[in-house]
């Protein structure tokens, strides 16, 4: 997996919630990452690898999700997650230390604000 795909744990999340799309890789049953590997012979595919650009696009289209990081004076990060209905509330924001971190942690909220729709 390059830094470009989505990790494993959030992909194969991303399947249950029916995401197709756009990708360069797939995932193993085992969370191996295999790189433009050819679908007609993706027997072994667990799900795909998409890159997290891609999957942004998606929660908007699909979602009405939109997500944003920003860098506060102090060096941390900020999530924000929203859509027409949800807002992250101040008192639950959390300070990241690294891009990385808070990306992950956008997205996670995100595929979790979705399976609330599905559930309500």
């Amino acid at each position: 997996m390059t830094s470009k795909q989505l990790p494993y744990k959030l992909a194969l999340e991303l399947k249950k919630l029916g995401f197709v799309g756009y990708y360069d890789g797939y995932y193993n049953i085992f969370g191996d990452y295999f790189p433009n590997y050819p679908i007609a012979h993706s027997a072994a595919m667990e799900c795909c690898a998409p890159d997290w650009e891609v999957v942004k696009e998606w929660f908007i289209d699909k979602h009405n999700i939109y997500i944003e990081i920003r860098r506060n004076p102090y060096n941390k990060y900020l999530v924000f997650v929203e859509d027409y209905i949800w807002v992250v509330p101040k008192s639950e924001m959390k300070k990241y230390d690294s891009y990385q971190d808070a990306r992950y942690e956008a997205f996670e909220k995100a595929i979790e604000v979705v399976k609330n729709k599905i559930v309500a």
